[in-house]
This record gives structure tokens, sequence and C-alpha cells, in this order.
């Protein structure tokens, strides 16, 4: 027997397990959010919460929400299901009837007198935005690329940006035959055609030679890539035809020696707002992107400065200008990156690639967590130690 809180939305009746339900609230209004789908009305505030709210009609098949919300835990995280009624806590034992019907949310169905119940199951129920960039995706074992918002018929070909413990590399598009996780058995090379130690790779990437095929043991997808992007992390282009395959070793193209060197360099991200300049570790970027909306968050202690939407999730913001004292600015760009196991956006006025070594010790200046700085064109600049960003909830 399971529990389930029975909710009205529209003229449908709707039940949600117990144990995911955080609580129940009167609706609150939304701060609109831009490309999402039409189900997402927004961020709302719920006690010290900020969570997507959903109008749970129209995500289950029309309408619109009510004046009660149930926020509740799902796989995008907290949500905020918008409702008419919240009726009462029901008992099951029926056995629901399958149901593929509204976006993968719904698990079931049960009749309770002469009203049938649609059983909802958030696990898998996700947030999306629009993307700008293409995803990997998978079919039959081939990479195939999804088609672009803003693709140009002759525009530059993609590159597949793969990470390795010590820099990222390019593979041209056309050349890879298939992406899978590197598993046992796997015989990888690395990206100078050598045998490569399995341990060290987490993916498996099939690349055509001139001459048959080899697997590069890579650590991470980055994502598709056009040469010049701010995703392409000074990445070196991998020449297919110059690699020997398993026969012989081969080089990246030009200076072998000097290539092998250049994927030691760490690389590095050069964010600037104002006149402040500061540099994030390649290794913690996720992704970059334009700054379409920013939702401020009140207030001016340690935390976020506001929510806005990047890639496919909805993140806490910091302005880059503030972490050095200054004022809060509508701001042009913004990187996602990893914030003390946290997906976290750091909104700036430009974002560009650099690479070099850090100098000196993590050190903690005018409250601000530094690693060390890096010695660039523009002089020396501070390298933000993300790990120790200040989250809401936490302790510095």
């Amino acid at each position: 027997m399971a529990r389930w809180l029975l909710m009205r939305s529209g003229e449908q009746r709707c039940a949600l397990p117990i144990e995911t339900v955080l609580r129940a609230a009167p609706a609150v209004a939304a701060s609109p959010l831009p490309r999402v789908p039409s189900w997402v009305e927004g961020i709302a505030a719920y006690d010290r919460d900020l969570v997507p709210q959903i109008a749970l009609s129209a995500l289950i098949g029309g309408g619109s929400g009510g004046a009660l919300a149930v926020v509740a835990t799902s796989g995008a995280g907290a949500v905020a299901l918008r409702v008419d009624a919240i009726e009462r806590v029901i008992d099951l034992v029926e056995r629901p009837a399958a149901d593929t019907a509204s976006r993968g949310v719904v698990s079931g169905t049960v009749r309770r007198g002469r009203h049938e119940v649609v059983l909802l199951d958030l696990t898998h129920l996700a947030v999306p935005v629009t993307e700008l960039v293409p995803a990997i995706v998978s079919v039959s074992g081939r990479v195939v690329q999804q088609s672009l918002a803003r693709a140009e018929p002759d525009a530059v070909p993609l590159d597949l940006v793969c990470a390795l413990d010590d820099g990222f590399i390019a593979l041209p598009l056309a050349r890879v035959a298939s992406v899978e996780t590197a598993g046992p058995g796997m015989i990888l090379h690395d990206p100078f055609g050598r045998p490569a130690p399995p341990q060290k790779a987490a993916m498996a990437v099939t690349v055509s030679l001139a001459r048959g095929s080899l697997v590069l043991g890579v650590g991470t997808i980055v994502g598709l890539r056009r040469p010049g992007s701010p995703g392409y992390r000074d990445a070196h282009v991998i020449d297919c035809d110059a690699l020997a395959g398993p026969a012989g070793a081969a080089a990246l193209p030009d200076d072998p020696a000097g290539s092998q060197t250049a994927l030691q360099e760490r690389v590095m991200y050069l964010l600037s707002a104002g006149g402040r300049l500061a540099l994030v570790p390649g290794a913690k970027a996720l992704r970059v992107g334009p700054v379409e909306h920013w939702c401020a968050l009140p207030g001016d202690g340690p935390g976020p400065d506001g929510l806005l939407p990047l890639g496919s999730a909805i993140l806490p913001g910091l302005d880059l200008g503030r972490l050095f004292g200054d004022p809060v600015r509508p701001r042009a760009m913004a990187m996602a990156l990893y914030a003390r196991g946290s997906q976290w956006a750091i909104a700036c006025d430009s974002i560009s690639e650099r690479h070099g070594r850090i100098e000196g010790r993590p050190v903690t200046r005018d409250g601000l967590a530094l690693l060390g700085q890096v010695q660039i064109a523009e002089g020396l600049v501070p390298v933000l130690d993300t790990d120790r960003l200040v989250l809401p909830g936490q302790g510095t």
C-alpha cells in the first residue's frame, strides 16, 4: 500500500507520492524566464526555496494552473506544481493502468469512485531551455548532429571537443564514428595514437583514419563546438590522417614535442566586468552563453545575486563585479561552473580563453577566495577558487 496526495487540476484528479511532497502553499507570482516551454511559468519563491513553477494542467494536457501550489522533488530538483485544489491523502492498493501520455510524468491511472486519478512520477521531469549549441546524440552507435537554431548552410564544420587530464582536444565531427562509455576489454589509445591505460578514460571515441579506425580514450565529452567559439577551450585539433593507429606511434601535426607540452598547459577562462578581471580554471567551466534574462534576488549578503537560465538549467548567478565589491550591473555573458559540488553561473561583460600556470598559494583577499594568480598578456590576474564560494545554507 502506498500513500498519495490527491489534487485537482482543472477537471482532472492527480496524485503524487506523499514522500516526494515538500510543502503546500498558496501559489505566488513567478518571474518569467525566456526560452522555456509554455508550461513553465517561471521562478517562484516558496519559503526559502526558489523553484521553477509549473502549471500542472498545462504539463499534462492543456489548461492553466490554479491558486494553490504543491512543492515536490523531481528530476529537475524542487518544483512547484500549480493546482486548483488539494483534496486529501489517499492509500492506493489498486494496480495502476499503464499510461504513455503527458511528457513522461504520468506513470499510470487508477479509478477512485467515479473519478479517474492520474498518478504522477516526477523522477524524470526536466525543465528544458532551448539550446543554441547542439548536443551529441547517439543513434545506433553513430554520432549525429542536432540541428542548430542559427546554423548557416556553409557554416564552419563542427568539431567534437573532448577533455583529457591535462587539456582538451578537438576531433572533426565528420571523422567521429561513435561515442560510448569506456568499458573493460577496450583497446584504447591516446591522442598520439599510442596505447593508453584504460583506467584513465571514462569515454571512448572511435575515429576514422586514412586506413581503418582508432578508439581514443578521453575523460569527458565537452560537446560540439565551432573553432573560435567560447566553448572551444583552446583545444588542439587532431589530424586523424596523421594518426598511425595501433601499428605505430603518431603525433599531433607540426611539432609533436611542443604539442605534448602544450596539452599540459592549464586552460583558463578570462572573465571581465568593468575594470575587473578574473580567471576561472577550465576544469570548473561547464558552458558559456549570453545573459538573456536576469532575475535579481534581494539582499546583499553571501549567496547568489540572481537567477539566470544557461544551457539546460536555471542557475543561481553571481555578478563578477560584486565579487570584487562593485555594484551589480547588467551583464552580457555568463559562465556555468562547478562551485562546491553545485552548478552556479558567473555573469560578466566578456569571456575569452587563456592558458598558463597558477603562481602563488591559495589565499583569501578582501573576502574573496583565490587559488593564486596567472601571468597573461593583461598582467597578473587572480584565479577564482570556485570551491570556496559561499553558497546559501553552507558555511564558509
